[in-house]
């Protein structure tokens, strides 16, 4: 069973002739794969000889095929049945869906072994098609066919509705890539990314979900067939669908999980590469980047020196944090926070993070990436409304930084983000922006460095001993860990076996306390100011991750990733 195919064809002697398997291991596990019926590329990974990551890799890299993830598939079900079960669970296989190419329509195909040529020409000769085989694990491929073979037609019906409602508008000229489309959101919305990437390689374009940092492959589209999709995801963002040739495209549209829901923006971007284009799209929705305070994380301590910092009618609060920490949900709770019918709130982004209606929202440029006014008239903009809270989006320049301090020494309160690797070392950005110590220290009210950690899965997550070899090497000691339990999760159906499952924020809040801006204005050390913020009551990162690994929301592995 594992083995179907020639020597010469098959996907073991492809892995051998790479070095990924010696001739011992191949002939053990061929022989045990014969005499149980089994898949070779089980055996060899029960056995430890070759892992699943490796296999997928070496399919989807070394060999151009490309690996596919079911669960967020569009598979046709005339297109499915279209060869008889008994050989479709023989050889792992299961067609998916009839791409329209420029030269011909070619079929997309899950397969176990998309190595095996010979497999290939029997299967292309029963669908009478060309055929594009992606890979898929044997395992996924029966599961499906389980559902496909003993189909609820009632079911799928109301699945097929949901996926449908997900996509305005939909084309039904092009109805193979509508569905796909349709199927891409639904396991968007499902899975909860933050974004979907549309890579194009040299054979095919490969989709990936963002999923709390990390990105996952899902499913690849024949390369000639991906034009029609680009177009598509064009016209659904209001982007000239004509050639871009070397210039970038960007605009937006909305999705809806369900009529009663909050729209749920997609931010488009289509960047020629070598290969021809790659289409981001970035996902933002309202619940996850305007939440309650209650709900980031905050420890309890922090919570309340939050709620100390923005009580003040005015000055500057710095929001900092790495790429992808978490900066902007946090400015945006802190300003519908803020908020109040009596009060006004403008905001200047490039580009905005999310359309809010209660906010006054400017943006920095316009789609193309040009300025739509200067700095001048920014600020004149701004202050023209009179309001009573500005927030300033990845101030980054010189100009931008004196806009900001301009705006706080004027009575407002202003919320700015920036780049930075810790709360005391923000303020530094600054000076580095050339602003003047003293005009800093008299506004600045306090800071908030953010950061974003992969929560254990509730499901599997299990009680585990810490490596104290890891824990030295960041500077952890057993004193810090003493009495504590803590946890680890081998990963389970529920969290797709990752072992974690959403992210949870873990912050630095600091209070800038009168001695404290005297250190800023004397532009102290920031060691010096670190440990005199820490002395202030101010909580570390590495305690704030240590205090949620205890509770059992991350792991110490997570913590180690925080703090090293």
């Amino acid at each position: 069973m594992g083995t179907i195919g020639t020597k010469k064809d098959h996907l073991g002697t492809l892995l051998l002739k790479a070095g990924k398997l010696t001739e011992e291991q191949l002939d053990v596990a061929e022989n045990e794969a014969n005499q149980k019926n089994r898949w070779l590329s089980d055996v060899l990974i029960e056995k430890g000889f070759v892992d699943k990551e490796t296999i997928q890799n070496f399919l989807s890299i070394h060999l151009g095929y490309p690996l596919v993830k079911l669960e967020n598939t569009f598979i046709d079900q005339n297109i499915a049945v279209s060869i008889p079960e008994k050989f479709a669970r023989r050889h792992g296989i299961l067609p998916l869906y009839k791409a329209d190419t420029q030269e011909k329509p070619m079929i997309v195909v899950a397969m176990a072994d998309p190595a095996n040529i010979v497999v290939r020409d029997e299967l292309k000769t029963a669908l009478g098609e060309e055929i594009f085989p992606a890979f898929s694990g044997q395992e996924e491929i029966q599961v499906f066919l389980d559902k496909i073979w003993n189909k609820d037609s009632e079911d799928d019906e109301g699945e097929e509705e949901t996926a449908r409602s997900v996509i305005p508008d939909c084309d039904e000229t092009k109805p193979s890539v509508t569905k796909i489309l349709e199927m891409i959101f639904k396991g968007c919305l499902e899975t909860g990314a933050a974004a979907v990437h549309f890579e194009s390689k040299k054979r095919f374009v490969s989709v990936r979900f963002k999923i709390d940092g990390d990105f996952r492959p899902v499913m690849s589209i024949p390369k000639d067939a991906f034009s029609a999709v680009v177009s598509r995801i064009k016209i659904l963002a209001k982007i000239e669908v004509a050639d871009s040739g070397n210039r970038l495209q960007e605009g937006w549209f909305h999705i809806r999980q369900h009529l009663s829901h909050p729209p749920i923006e997609v931010r488009v971007t289509v960047i020629p590469e070598v290969f021809g284009d790659k289409v981001v799209l970035k996902i933002t929705r309202r619940s996850e980047i305007i939440r309650s305070f209650d709900d980031m994380g905050f420890e309890d301590e922090q919570l309340e020196t939050m709620k100390e910092v923005i009580s003040a009618k005015h000055g500057l609060v710095l929001i900092s944090g790495k790429n992808d920490s978490g900066k902007s949900t946090c400015a945006y709770s802190m300003l519908s926070e803020l908020e109040s019918s009596s009060k006004m709130v403008v905001t200047i982004e490039d580009p905005f993070s999310y359309p809010v209606s209660s906010f006054n929202q400017i943006a920095k440029t316009d789609l193309a990436g040009h300025d739509k006014l200067s700095w001048d008239e920014a600020l004149r903009a701004v202050e023209r409304q009179d309001p009573h809270i500005v927030f300033l989006a990845s101030a980054d320049t010189t100009d931008e930084m004196q806009i900001m301090l301009r705006l706080a020494e004027t009575g407002r309160f202003v919320l700015t983000s920036l780049h930075a690797n810790d709360a005391t070392s923000a303020y530094w950005v600054c000076f580095q922006r050339e602003v003047y110590s003293y005009a800093l220290a008299s506004v600045l009210a306090g800071v908030v460095h953010c950061r974003l950690a992969k929560k254990l899965c509730n499901s599997c997550k299990t009680e585990v001993q810490p490596d104290q070899t890891a824990l030295v090497k960041v500077g952890i000691t057993s004193s810090d860990i003493k009495g504590k339990t803590f946890y680890y999760a081998p990963g389970c159906a529920d969290c797709d076996n990752l072992g974690t499952s959403g992210r949870v924020g873990v912050y630095e809040v600091l209070e800038l306390h009168d001695h404290l801006k005297g250190m800023i204005e004397t532009k102290e050390a920031s060691s010096s100011f670190r440990q005199a913020a820490i002395d202030s009551g101010m909580m570390t990162l590495k305690a704030a991750a240590l205090r949620k690994a205890a509770a059992g929301i991350i792991s110490l592995e997570e913590v180690i990733d925080l703090v090293s």
